[in-house]
């Protein structure tokens, strides 16, 4: 057999090893572009955290407009999370017979052993070397209690700086998940039709963010982060896009045509948000509330639209996000979310010390940023394979894999 007979058979038992690594379902309720949008928002808040933390120190050119808004955009990352998240969650509480208790014990093993894992070595290292994050607390008492906050994940909703710099969205996470189950069942909402609940959330969006903006008086000021909320509607969005979505013929709704509007109004949504950054980036109004309700109301109609452009089977997007490398980046994400800005930091210390890149900074970029890169990537491996894998994505039953493991892997092939 010649060599290259042999590649094909190389390169297919490498994938097949790579798919035993980041290969995290195979249910029949698996959504393979939800894996891909998921690698698409890890890859721009790495873009906003390696502008902050690698470019912006390495040199005064970096702080032009151009870079600060690129950082912006990259943060928006985050609000797309919440869109997902929104629509997982949600699914959840819906379900007749849904256990709460049940449901947040299933949600700490999903959070806290990665995130306990990272806080434990940020604390090690911050003891020796204060560097990547906040960690004011003086005394043993007065650190504790900054642990303890940190544990119950407290920085974020409240106005506390959070160790790992990042960890402030799991805040918002973790008040999603504490209220939204208790409201859909008071508000008896599994009663309610789907239009009807659509039109509910979809509803209290406006209402909201306008609240913000006519009387951004009536929320406090925060010195860490937004004290008016208004990215839980990025949560509300995604629990609109389930209901659109789970419709008896969701095809009916998202025809083709309708999908290109949906394409245009994305489009020009994140566009107005580009414009808008451009405009408005480090001028006052960029921190008001009243910003942050606009730039809210443009992300919420950008990110539902790329939603429901993807998530559907055979809808205008939902191929490209299948891709298998981004499919893998999605599933390892969280575990990329909570270690890549340590990684970023390290990488930080090292071109600190490096003359030639500081003389050639904007050669020196692209290099740093596939460096960085890679070496957030082999980190977030390590640590999704040693801690998030086996302990917070681990089969919920001891029953021996079925034949849908190998209908999903060819889907995913398929679709790579």
């Amino acid at each position: 057999m010649t060599s290259s007979d042999q590649q094909p058979r190389i390169f297919q038992n490498w994938k097949h090893r790579l798919g035993s690594w980041y290969e995290t379902d195979f249910g029949p309720s698996r959504i393979l572009p939800m894996e891909g949008l998921r690698g698409f928002a890890i890859a721009l808040v790495f873009l906003c955290h390696f502008q902050i933390v690698i470019l912006s120190p390495l040199s005064e050119s970096f702080h032009a407009r151009f870079f600060l808004v690129m950082a912006q955009i990259g943060g928006t990352g985050v609000d797309l999370f919440f869109v997902l998240s929104g629509m997982l969650i949600y699914r959840a509480a819906l379900k007749p017979g849904m256990k709460y208790g049940k449901f947040l014990l299933r949600r700490v093993e999903r959070i806290f052993p990665t995130f306990v894992a990272v806080l434990a070595l940020y604390i090690v290292v911050l003891e020796f070397t204060h560097f990547g994050a906040h960690y004011d607390a003086v005394g043993f008492r007065a650190q504790s209690l900054y642990i303890v906050e940190n544990l119950l994940l407290l920085p974020g909703v409240v106005d506390l700086p959070a160790i790992i710099s990042a960890a402030w969205s799991l805040s918002y996470e973790f008040a999603f998940y504490l209220t939204i189950p208790i409201l859909v069942l008071l508000l008896r909402m599994r009663l309610w039709s789907r239009r009807s609940r659509a039109l509910f959330w979809v509803a209290i969006i406006p209402v909201y963010l306008l609240l913000v903006h006519s009387f951004p008086h009536w929320f406090h000021s925060s010195e860490n982060f937004d004290g008016s909320y208004v990215r839980f509607t990025l949560f509300l969005a995604g629990m609109a896009v389930e209901e659109i979505l789970t419709s008896s013929r969701p095809e009916r709704l998202l025809t083709r045509p309708v999908e290109w509007l949906l394409f245009i109004s994305a489009g020009f949504a994140f566009g107005v948000l580009v414009l808008t950054e451009s405009r408005t980036v480090g001028l006052p109004i960029h921190e008001s509330p009243q910003y942050a309700a606009v730039r809210a109301a443009l992300l919420v109609a950008a990110y539902t639209c790329l939603a429901l452009l993807t998530l559907r089977s055979g809808s205008l997007l939902s191929r490209l996000f299948s891709n298998t490398p981004l499919r893998w980046t999605g599933n390892i994400s969280y575990s990329f979310y909570l270690i890549h800005g340590f990684v970023l930091n390290a990488v930080a210390l090292v071109v600190a010390h490096l003359s030639g890149v500081k003389a050639n900074p904007h050669l020196a970029a692209p290099v740093l940023f596939v460096l960085a890169w890679a070496a957030a990537f082999a980190t977030t491996t390590i640590l999704f394979l040693a801690v998030e894998k086996p302990w917070s994505l681990r089969p919920r039953s001891k029953r021996a894999p079925s034949p849908a493991i190998g209908t999903a892997l060819a889907q995913a092939e398929q679709a790579g």
